[in-house]
């Protein structure tokens, strides 16, 4: 990963439909975020028994894609349709808060890494895909940008 697209604002309805569903077709897993120092609902909650059958990982950590910070639970589950209606609940990219969601969905893959990564209370996402950047389009993006080491650090995963 040497270059990404950020989001500058957030993606939605048909376009957040087919984003989901491009990734999910395309990427091996993806990851959701259970910070320690918030409250979570019960929906929030559910995510464990629900996704537990396609869990890849479960880790606790001070760092994910896009963040360093407290601490949380990182989980990564494979990609897999079976679970596009379950992606698609936030109905938005930046849906994905607290308390009634699990934050800062992630995707990527075994080869080519990182895909997506998201700070939803930012607002902030970023793509290292050009093909995912041509389905949201040049409205929502700004124009691929080369990252420095450091950045690129930051987008690591898994740490």
């Amino acid at each position: 990963m040497t270059s990404a697209y950020a989001l500058y604002q957030d993606v939605t309805d048909q376009v957040y439909l087919r984003l989901i569903n491009d990734l999910v077709d395309n990427e091996d897993w993806f990851g959701l975020v259970w910070q320690d120092s918030l409250a979570f609902d019960r929906s929030a909650r559910a995510v464990f028994p629900r996704l537990k059958p396609y869990r890849l990982s479960h880790t606790r950590t001070h760092r994910w894609p896009g963040t360093q910070g407290q601490m949380a639970t990182v989980t990564t589950y494979r990609a897999t349709s079976r679970i596009i209606d379950f992606l698609l609940q936030p109905a938005r990219l930046f849906g994905w808060q607290c308390p009634k969601y699990p934050e800062d969905l992630f995707f990527g893959s075994d080869t080519d890494g990182l895909a997506l990564a998201t700070v939803a209370h930012d607002d902030s996402g970023w793509l290292f895909r050009k093909r995912y950047a041509s389905i949201i389009g040049p409205a929502a993006l700004n124009n691929e940008e080369a990252l420095t080491r450091r950045e690129c650090k930051f987008f690591e995963w898994p740490v």
